[in-house]
């Protein structure tokens, strides 16, 4: 959010700045002065002129209806996962939006992204599809939200609809995601974008039974040594889950051990994608 919030102030300055200097050079025939002068004052005005706005801005959006129920919705999802309460208020902004209610897109990816993540951990996955489809692809792919942040959150929605696709044994629609999203972002030698890259390779591979090719991802994940990689659980549960594929039923279960390692202490919602993830495995609670 912080990076959002700097963003939005950069654009917001460069803004104010243009303003003002329009209105002074339409007005410099009366008030006169140096134009370097004029162009100092402007610099040090605009920075309390647009923090000042981009205030006001977040005021008036915080009291709409779908802000507050966005921000309650990601403080569940995060702290305690998918629960009653997170599922059901992304399930009464969703109903609404099918209704005819129109909902920021800022706010309605997350709503659906995650309902649909929750559903690809369930099995359900003509319904994940049939959430992602709700989303206008002119939105999904807008050039104003890759600015924000950077395309992590179209990555995201690639991600959750190659897992449905790729479960569905669609693989004409998987070709499609995966070549969409090396096109995109093969430029990117940072995570979270090489991870999240790695992962729509390796459902590619497992879907069309490629074994070894996604155990070769699998083991470059492990590899990794960025930030994001090492705190990224989810290279734990996709080593375990080809080498299930291969019915190496050892190798996956220390896999899991690793993975309840890594997630023992942390909180509830993390906790549970691991519990969701043997069950999705067929794999017994230890």
């Amino acid at each position: 959010m912080r990076n959002v919030f700097v963003f939005t102030y950069g654009i917001l300055y460069a803004l104010v700045v243009i303003v003002c200097l329009s209105i002074y050079r339409l007005l410099r025939p009366l008030v006169g002065g140096e134009f370097g002068t004029v162009l100092v004052v402007v610099l040090i005005l605009a920075l309390p002129i647009t923090y000042l706005l981009l205030r006001f801005g977040l005021f008036r959006e915080r009291k709409k209806p779908e802000s507050n129920l966005h921000e309650e919705f990601r403080k569940e999802l995060l702290t305690n996962g998918y629960t009653e309460k997170s599922l059901g208020i992304a399930e009464q902004v969703i109903n609404e939006v099918r209704e005819g209610k129109k909902v920021n897109y800022v706010y309605l990816k997350d709503f659906v992204v995650f309902s649909a993540d929750y559903r690809n951990q369930n099995g359900d996955y003509q319904k994940a599809l049939e959430l992602l489809n709700m989303l206008d692809p002119k939105d999904v792919h807008s050039r104003s939200i890759r600015l924000i942040d950077r395309g992590t959150s179209l990555l995201l929605y690639l991600n959750v609809r190659m897992d449905a696709v790729c479960s569905l044994c669609d693989e004409a629609a998987a070709r499609g995601i995966k070549n969409e999203a090396h096109e995109l972002f093969d430029k990117e030698k940072t995570d979270p974008f090489v991870t999240m890259l790695d992962m729509i390779d390796y459902d590619y591979h497992l879907m069309r039974k490629e074994y070894d090719e996604a155990m070769a991802v699998t083991d470059r994940m492990m590899a990794n040594t960025s930030a994001f990689a090492k705190e990224y659980v989810g290279k734990y549960y996709a080593s375990a889950e080809v080498r299930k594929k291969l019915g190496m039923d050892a190798e996956a279960e220390e896999y899991m051990r690793k993975a309840w390692e890594f997630v023992k202490d942390k909180n509830p919602a993390i906790q549970q994608t691991y519990h969701m993830t043997r069950t999705r495995l067929g794999m017994d609670e230890q």
